[in-house]
């Protein structure tokens, strides 16, 4: 069950080397007005998490985490699966203590997430297997963005014709802002999945503001047009 959101600024500081938790309190301190510090987990849940443990799969998949922002001290293994993550500022990597600006901007990135998570101009939709998420001819309006599980593109035409696989960090339905036009294929769930759903109409002002989204974008559309080459040379 999620919990309530504190109404201070609390950050919890999770390192094993003290000097190093000295370091980072005295920037926390620096950085962010009005700030309390904790070595221990509240609750409700901190706002933000500074941490150099990098299996944060606990915390990232915890509901009662969801306010609660992550600032790791290292690179993460594996970072491709957190994208949205990075993009909305939940998850961030601190390289180094010695860059008091770029440590400075971090926390108020972090602490930013936290007081505006749910207000977001996008939102989570989740499908069960064989939902479908559209159909061809459909009026578009959202573009999607694949987090968790697998989607299969088709033709219901009889037979059906499977055009490809959707993965994890795959746009979908991203072709309708390009042309403006009805859905050209549909989209169905081959496992329970979980996407990121944004307004095709804030779809340009989102991309604006998360450049890791337009470099994914541009990967995913470069994967489909080699896709569609294999294809009408075999």
């Amino acid at each position: 069950m999620s919990q309530t959101a504190p109404s201070t600024k609390t950050f919890l500081i999770q390192v094993k080397d003290s000097s190093v938790r000295g370091e980072l309190e005295q920037l926390i301190m620096t950085s962010i007005s009005e700030v309390e510090v904790l070595d221990k987990m509240p609750t409700p849940a901190p706002r933000v998490i500074v941490t150099d443990d990098t299996k944060i799969e606990p915390v990232m998949n915890d509901a009662s985490f969801g306010h609660t922002a992550l600032v790791v001290l290292s690179k993460i293994p594996g970072e491709d699966q957190f994208l949205d993550d990075f993009v909305t500022n939940k998850l961030q990597v601190l390289n180094s203590l010695k860059d008091e600006d770029a440590a400075s901007e971090v926390f108020n990135k972090a602490l930013k997430f936290s007081f505006e998570f749910g207000r977001a101009e996008f939102k989570i939709r989740n499908l069960v297997f064989d939902e479908v998420l559209f159909n061809r001819g459909d009026h578009a309006g959202h573009v999607y963005l694949l987090r968790k599980g697998k989607l299969r593109a088709f033709l219901p035409d009889n037979p059906v014709k499977t055009l490809g696989l959707i993965q994890p960090g795959d746009f979908v339905g991203e072709m309708a802002y390009f042309n403006l036009e009805p859905r050209i294929a549909s989209v169905a769930a081959v496992e329970p999945s979980e996407l990121i759903e944004i307004p095709i109409h804030n779809f340009e002002a989102v991309l604006m503001q998360k450049p890791l989204w337009c470099k994914k974008l541009l990967q995913t559309m470069s994967q489909r047009l080699k896709s569609q080459v294999k294809t009408d040379t075999k």
